[in-house]
């Protein structure tokens, strides 16, 4: 890596707290020349045109913002997981009080994407801080370009990855790939600007987003309700992300389109980008919460080391009320792992093979 790269790469990094300090001026500046230059600063493939845009108030934008959040919670408004749920005793999702939590971190002056795939903006540049001007100098972009383009990236995603389909984790997971595609874009901005190829930082530049497009990550996952809450947005803001670096890496930014255009990639595969792995088939109808969620649910946290293994989930609720579990595994071994480690905590599982059978004990 050449001592340019690496000190953008450093500069980029420092949350912007670090660096802020009084608001400098050029608070009136129009937004409508930066969203001009938008596509031709994402270049043909992520700025493809065509995108509409249009002036919004932040609530709008916020709103927009919300409901890009409620497709990546889909599996806790599904009637077959609320039905689990609610026998096992564990906290039901509302949305309502969901929105009322974490509404408030919406940076205001951010742009967003609305569910038609349309780019709402601000009207006005807002005021710029010290991490703000010292990124202009150093990349030659301010922080709302910066979210424009990512945005932009965004709903030129949408078109591609065509409308959401009905099964819960599939619209989770195509949530997931449109947050990581806007929050890479904005990254290979920044990086762009600063005179370094991308590809000289390698997986490095997982590290570069700084929440400079959407949710401050941080403040969004530690608002969650309940682990469960927490692990699905966590696929969605760290798995996209490094899922999109994956194809990025391996073919460029037509690889990341290409990869918007697959409508069957589900949580599994965002876990383990690129892992030749089969998809299981003779699966029963029910619930499916994806492989950071089945862990919460079992263990309380997202990160088992099984989880990574873990190629679906189902759970149903039997007629006498208790759920049945189903996870089918990559291999035998990955799913004795996986039973030894539940056992520990007080799980008896059924091995056949990849697959392991269970019972949840409902709540009193």
């Amino acid at each position: 890596m050449c001592w340019r790269a690496l000190a953008l790469a450093l500069f980029v990094a420092l949350p912007a707290a670090v660096l802020a300090e009084e608001p400098a001026a050029i608070a009136t500046t129009p937004v409508s020349g930066l969203v001009e230059d938008a596509a031709e600063r994402m270049g043909p493939v992520l700025g493809e045109p065509g995108v509409e845009v249009e002036e919004a108030s932040a609530g709008l934008r916020r709103r927009a913002a919300l409901l890009r959040l409620r497709e990546s919670l889909a599996p806790l408004e599904d009637p077959a997981c609320v039905r689990v749920l609610a026998t096992l005793g564990r906290p039901l999702f509302d949305w309502d009080a969901f929105a009322a939590r974490v509404g408030p971190l919406w940076p205001e002056a951010y742009p967003a994407v609305d569910e038609k795939g349309e780019l709402l903006v601000p009207q006005r540049l807002p005021p710029q801080d010290k991490a703000d001007l010292e990124l202009l100098s150093i990349s030659g972009v301010l922080p709302l370009e910066v979210a424009i383009s990512g945005e932009w990236a965004r709903a030129v995603g949408v078109r591609h990855a065509g409308p959401p389909l009905a099964a819960a984790p599939l619209r989770a997971a195509r949530a997931a790939r449109l947050e990581g595609l806007a929050r890479f874009a904005g990254v290979l901005l920044v990086v762009r600007g600063g005179g370094v190829a991308p590809a000289e930082l390698g997986t490095v530049l997982l590290r570069l987003d700084q929440d400079r497009v959407s949710w401050p990550r941080a403040a969004l996952l530690d608002a969650a309700g309940s682990p469960l809450e927490r692990a699905l947005l966590e696929s969605s803001f760290e798995d996209g992300l490094r899922f999109m670096a994956y194809h990025y890496l391996r073919g460029g930014e037509p690889a990341m389109i290409a990869a918007m255009e697959r409508p069957l990639v589900d949580p599994a595969e965002l876990m383990r980008p690129g892992a030749r792995r089969g998809r299981p088939g003779d699966l029963p109808k029910g619930c499916s919460f994806g492989p950071r969620g089945v862990a919460a649910l079992l263990t309380g946290r997202s990160d088992a080391p099984w989880a990574d293994g873990l190629l679906a989930d189902r759970f149903v609720t039997r007629s006498d009320g208790a759920p049945r579990g189903l996870l089918v595994f990559e291999s035998e071994s990955a799913a004795g792992n996986a039973a030894a480690a539940l056992a520990k905590l007080g799980l008896e599982t059924v091995p056949e093979g990849p697959r392991l059978h269970f019972l949840l004990v409902p709540a009193p």
